[in-house]
């Protein structure tokens, strides 16, 4: 049941924001919050009744682990359960993700394990690290078996995120404006879901199949071919991603919590830390407390710096996925990182959007290995874009309305070159429209602040309306795999 299926916006969403609502009004708040459990393990189980077991194991195990550390005022032994713990949820996650990776490594012909890797195993794994380390430097437990329950396994961001912090989440679970929820909120959340949707469902899935004129055939796409499907590649990655946050955001506000931000409109970056500032903020901000501040940040100089903004992002790549493409993604915006470290200030100098234009293009050829399947094809892509038959295929423009290209050419006679030259010019034009809202365009969170409601209602139901119309065409949210 995914989150773009008709069973889930039809029938379980209603059903839960019904339930939901109904429980707090009357007051029965220990109620709500056992159904939104119960709800929330549904949803999960819908996708392999076994993540539900493994995911309720290690929130048994975590919590009492913390209500040990809580009880022991040795810091010594407290250190040393923290250490159990990490381990015990980063082994997990090893295990079952990147067991089959490691197994290969070692021995090429190795028969693989049947391993399974529940739902954003990589996400939730985060969340439960913030709480252990959180827990053992405050020194005390803080919440009860069911805030935490509900904090882990709250439906709307266990896909894909954004990385909850458990104190953020919990005390607004705890004030009475997240039981009863204003107007302003469910508006709001409205919005965000049907223009989330319009992104994931009708921009990004129409972006990946140009995308995969490319990526799915290295070995015969020409240069422009490969070049255009890199293109639609970034902006898919773009749409896709952001269109899932701003749907969880209208879930979640619909239910009345506000989310973390984790997407700000990156694109409009003019430099690779600030691309970071505005792409997967949860991330960021994780990597930056975990682990680069551990490891030293910026307060041993600039070598070990440097050195530890290395090691942040080979870390980001390998949470992303099991796989060398994704090392070398986070290779290189390390070194990109690094090089924004060095050359900060004279960087600054050169006029915006310049700045936004080599960041956006310095982006979208790092995307590449975050695509294709091995550095085998990231070398090829690389080359076929340098190097390769300036030819493109005549009909990358199929995608484009082709519905109405079929009536056109069926009823209304319309020869078929003409036809795929005004797809082929529509389609670039969609594109050079995309990108102008990307770097100039206001972000969901802009648009639903905007006082023409009436018109923003009439916008929204029909985006929904073509968007559920379009759900067996749509593949599921790129994040959703890590």
């Amino acid at each position: 049941m995914g989150i773009t299926s008709y069973i889930f916006v039809l029938a379980f969403l209603p059903f839960t924001l019904f339930g939901w609502t109904i429980l707090n009004r009357i007051d029965k708040y220990s109620l709500a919050d056992a159904f939104l459990i119960l709800v929330s393990l549904i949803f999960i189980g819908s996708y392999d009744y076994r993540f539900v077991l493994i995911i309720l194991g290690t929130i048994y195990i975590n919590y009492i682990g913390a209500k040990y550390m809580d009880r022991t005022r040795q810091i010594k032994w407290r250190k040393v359960l923290m250490v159990i713990l990490i381990l015990a949820n980063v082994g997990v996650l090893l295990l079952l993700k990147y067991g089959n990776w490691f197994h290969m490594l070692i021995d090429r012909k190795a028969v693989l394990w049947k391993l399974i890797v529940p739902i954003g195993i990589s996400f939730y794994t985060l969340e439960q690290v913030c709480f252990i380390v959180d827990t053992y430097r405050n020194g005390e437990m803080k919440y009860t078996f069911r805030e935490y329950v509900l904090f882990s396994v709250f439906f709307p961001v266990i896909v894909s995120g954004p990385i909850l912090h458990h104190s953020d989440f919990i005390e607004q679970l705890r004030d009475r404006g997240c039981r009863h929820v204003s107007q302003e909120y469910v508006r709001e959340g409205v919005i965000s879901f049907c223009l989330g949707m319009g992104k994931k469902v009708i921009i990004a899935s129409w972006l990946g199949k140009i995308a995969d004129l490319g990526f799915n055939n290295i070995e015969s796409a020409k240069c422009l071919t490969m070049s255009l499907s890199v293109f639609a590649y970034t902006l898919q990655l773009y749409f896709d991603f952001s269109g899932y946050c701003d749907i969880v955001e209208g879930i979640s506000s619909m239910m009345g919590f506000q989310l973390p931000t984790n997407f700000n409109s990156p694109y409009k970056a003019s430099s690779i830390g600030a691309f970071w500032k505005r792409w997967h903020m949860t991330l960021t901000n994780f990597l930056t407390k975990y682990v680069y501040i551990p490891l030293g940040g910026n307060r041993k100089g600039r070598m070990r710096q440097y050195i530890n903004i290395f090691i942040v992002f080979l870390v980001s790549g390998l949470w992303h996925g099991a796989s060398f493409t994704y090392v070398l993604w986070g290779m290189m915006h390390g070194i990109c990182l690094i090089v924004d470290k060095i050359v900060g200030k004279v960087w600054l100098k050169i006029p915006t959007f310049m700045g936004r234009c080599v960041t956006f293009s310095a982006v979208a050829l790092m995307w590449v290995p975050f695509r294709a399947e091995s550095t085998k094809d990231v070398y090829a892509i690389y080359r076929t874009m340098l190097v390769g038959d300036k030819e493109i295929v005549n009909d990358f423009g199929q995608y484009t309305f082709p519905i109405i290209t079929y009536l056109c050419e069926n009823y209304a006679g319309i020869a078929h070159e003409i036809i795929i030259n005004i797809q082929n010019i529509m389609t670039v034009l969609i594109i050079v429209i995309l990108t102008g809202s990307v770097f100039w365009g206001k972000n969901v969170r802009e648009l639903r602040k905007g006082k023409s409601r009436n018109w923003m209602a009439v916008i929204c139901g029909i985006i929904l309306f073509v968007a559920v119309l379009q759900f067996q065409e749509v593949r599921t949210f790129i994040y959703e795999g890590f």
